[in-house]
């Protein structure tokens, strides 16, 4: 999976397609699982998963229950955020969509919010595959080990970017990976925000 030449502090990912444009934009998170990287390019992203037009994330102010994709899809738009939006397979086991809404709502209520005793916001996603996707998570600790895990699994259908034209090499991007010091300092930062 590693491009030759690559040291082991980076993960590239193969075949990123262009997220889609116009009126297809607006309703393409509608149906299907996903996993957002937000912000791609800094360290640590942060990561969004997506249910049929909901998504659910956890973050330092507390856990996001049945947001709008199309929302964050706006807000990635106005703001030039650089984006990948990963698709995953539907699960082997065919699973009702208000179920596998429940089941993230759980995986993502469980913890308060992101920074008590090293919890990001990669469990809920981890956790959510783990039992979707009945996978072993318990040596995923960062988004390129979960990944690295669903491509293998074959779980991954297709990936897409949006804002990341510039940072795009023939199809393949090389994320920068991260350690969990980055992803505390990460965390310090944000909660050093005021908020309104």
């Amino acid at each position: 999976m590693f491009l030759k030449g690559r040291s082991m502090s980076k993960y590239p990912i193969h075949n990123i397609k262009k997220f889609p444009v116009g009126a297809m934009r607006s309703t393409f998170t509608e149906k299907g699982i996903f996993i957002v990287v937000l912000n791609a390019k800094k360290r640590p992203p942060h990561l969004v998963l997506m249910i049929d037009g909901k998504a659910f994330s956890l973050t330092v102010k507390g856990p996001k229950v049945y947001g709008s994709s199309l929302e964050i899809l706006k807000l990635v738009g106005s703001k030039q955020t650089k984006t990948l939006f990963f698709k995953l397979q539907e699960p082997n086991t065919k699973i009702a969509t208000q179920r596998l809404w429940e089941i993230a709502e759980k995986h993502t209520l469980i913890y308060p919010r992101a920074g008590i005793d090293s919890v990001t916001c990669l469990f809920p996603l981890k956790q959510f595959c783990g039992t979707v996707y009945q996978l072993d998570v318990v040596n995923v600790h960062f988004i390129f080990d979960l990944l690295s895990l669903l491509y293998k699994g074959l779980y991954i259908s297709v990936c897409y970017q949006m804002n990341m034209d510039d940072s795009m090499d023939n199809e393949t991007y090389v994320m920068e990976k991260y350690t969990m010091k980055d992803v505390n300092n990460a965390i310090q930062r944000y909660k050093m925000i005021p908020t309104a």
